[in-house]
């Protein structure tokens, strides 16, 4: 049963409110409602568990100040067992309690505190996304949330979990059920204005509707915001590489938030990370490791959302990240507080949902089989189980390994991981069924702005044309330094510097580059452009083939079968024609 707590406020308050978060599980519904502060500030033993490194460091990073004169500190890699038990001591020296937020995956690291700390899983929302992160330490793998959710049931008495968009709990072990269930509700809030865009090509529009105007005229208009300054949620550090190059933005005017790895580092090399959450410069790019938790206190910056449905991973998940991220602004004195700026497409999915669940449930069959022969061959002592073994466990993420004991075979199926992927496609799959709703999730009625009806100046094709133009001599016409930023623009110079000639097909130009110096993968790119699926007539099969192999200087005589043989196309003959599939 629910529990519903009041508040008459729009934060949670220490002093009138409580003065510990209750034990439970907890939909605080709104974020930046204070919860994090009161476990942060109180003088109880606390430690709080986060999912990312970015909101150890932005929280921990505001203190001390004039609500807290403590000490918080950070457990994340490279934190040392010498390291906590010298901030443990320090704050018993001093007589102050012991405030750790720690990243989900260090907190095996604070076992010797659990006894006496209470427990908080802040932004608990990501608990499935992260079900199958394992880490390696001191000769033992780690299942980072198995070991989490075991770690909370044991102490489930003073454990808390927090989330302004919890998940249900019927896709969280059956245990959370059993605790306490709480819901905040608040009647002194703001309601978000959004300002939807919905386009077939969401980046584009990013580039093409917002950023270039506000580089060309220093601002622009957006529904009724006169935007200077922005900050952008883009799941993807390659895109946003890709839109700082594509619309030559200064590097100085861009900071970027991502998750603290070197591949990250390198991607992202040249360019500044956010360090503090007020004066940001006028681009702040920021990737799913910054839409939980962190503060951003700006004093003009608008939020923008961009989601590409078209990939898993640059789509932004409904259920949670779209309310997360729209949260980030805490600066109320902001006269874009209350709005923000939805980029997005929609993607249906075409299978119904009892498909879908046939499909999962047929899969969580087959592993759990295979985890039985797996056990059956290690029993058996069987010669071919090492290598099987070793197959299976790199090719699933469902699957954990202990060591055989009695009371179990060794392989055992990680449900938190079905649980997961269940959760994030039936879920999701509703809402770009119906259609994205930011009525229904916003309780305002959006600011809808319809796509400009005349192609980009920008796009591949109108870039093409002018280029065709000059090239036969159009000399009234000339390209702007904006226009030879864009990626579209490199690829058709590029293109026609190496091969001479024209493409109307963007993807095919990019490929064609990238083998310029390989013949083998050129002749290979060229033949499935030339033959796109369809039914040919064999004599124009082999007449094309036998005019490429000339070009390459193949001294061969085309057959039919090399489509399939060398080329990996799917044909199906009959007598006189061939059908590529």
């Amino acid at each position: 049963m629910i529990s519903t707590i009041y508040f008459n406020t729009e934060y949670v308050n220490q002093k009138k409110d409580f003065k510990e978060i209750p034990n439970g599980y907890i939909d605080k519904t709104i974020c930046g409602c204070g919860l994090t502060s009161i476990a942060l500030e109180n003088n109880l033993d606390t430690i709080i568990a986060v999912p990312t490194i970015a909101l150890v460091d932005n929280k921990i990073n505001q203190y001390p100040n004039e609500r807290y004169k403590g000490s918080i500190f950070g457990v994340k890699g490279g934190i040392s067992d010498k390291d906590i038990e010298k901030y443990v001591y320090q704050q018993r020296v001093l007589k102050m309690p012991i405030k750790i937020m720690v990243t989900y995956d260090s907190l095996y690291k604070l076992e010797s505190l659990f006894d006496t700390c209470k427990l908080v899983i802040d932004e608990s929302d990501q608990l499935l996304k992260l079900t199958k992160l394992k880490i390696t330490t001191k000769n033992k793998d780690i299942d980072v949330i198995t070991y989490l959710f075991n770690i909370c049931e044991k102490y489930k008495d003073k454990v808390s979990f927090i989330s302004a968009t919890p998940i249900p709990l019927k896709y969280m072990p059956k245990w959370i059920s059993e605790i306490p269930q709480y819901k905040f509700e608040f009647s002194n809030t703001i309601k978000i204005t959004p300002i939807t865009m919905k386009r077939t090509f969401p980046f584009v529009a990013l580039k093409d509707e917002i950023i270039r105007p506000m580089e060309s005229k220093g601002s622009v208009l957006i529904g009724d915001r006169k935007i200077d300054k922005c900050i952008i949620f883009i799941n993807s550090v390659e895109n946003i590489i890709k839109t700082i190059k594509d619309c030559n933005l200064n590097k100085e005017n861009v900071a970027i938030l991502c998750s603290d790895t070197t591949r990250n580092d390198y991607k992202i090399r040249g360019y500044n990370r956010i360090d503090k959450p007020n004066n940001l410069p006028k681009y702040t790019f920021i990737t799913s490791s910054g839409f939980e938790g962190i503060d951003l206190l700006d004093d003009t910056a608008i939020n923008i959302v961009v989601s590409n449905t078209t990939k898993d991973c640059q789509m932004i998940n409904l259920l949670t990240d779209l309310k997360q991220a729209t949260s980030r602004q805490r600066n109320k004195h902001n006269p874009n507080y209350n709005r923000f700026i939805y980029i997005y497409n929609q993607n249906a999915f075409s299978k119904s949902e009892d498909e879908l669940i046939g499909i999962i449930e047929n899969t969580r069959k087959e592993i759990i089989e295979n985890c039985s022969l797996l056990d059956d061959l290690r029993i058996n002592k069987d010669d071919r189980y090492l290598s099987t073994a070793t197959r299976f466990l790199e090719s699933k993420t469902f699957v954990n390994y202990t060591l055989p004991n009695k009371n179990n075979n060794g392989f055992i199926i990680n449900d938190n991981a079905f649980n997961a992927d269940k959760y994030f496609i039936l879920e999701t799959r509703k809402q770009f069924t119906k259609g994205f709703d930011v009525i229904g999730a916003f309780e305002v009625k959006p600011i809808e702005i319809q796509a400009p009806r005349n192609k980009s100046i920008y796009s591949y094709s109108v870039l093409l044309d002018k280029y065709k133009n000059m090239i036969k001599g159009d000399n009234s016409l000339s390209f702007t330094k904006e226009e030879m930023a864009t990626e579209n623009y490199i690829l058709i110079d590029t293109y026609y510097k190496q091969y001479n000639g024209f493409t109307n097909n963007s993807s095919y130009a990019k490929k064609m580059i990238k083998v310029y110096n390989d013949d083998w993968k050129r002749l290979t790119y060229e033949i499935i452009n030339i033959f796109p699926k369809g039914i040919y007539v064999k004599k124009e099969v082999k007449d094309k083939l036998n005019q490429l192999y000339n070009k390459y200087g193949i001294k061969r005589k085309a057959k039919i079968t090399d489509l399939s043989n060398d080329f990996n196309l799917i044909i199906r003959e009959t007598q006189r024609r061939v059908q590529i599939i």
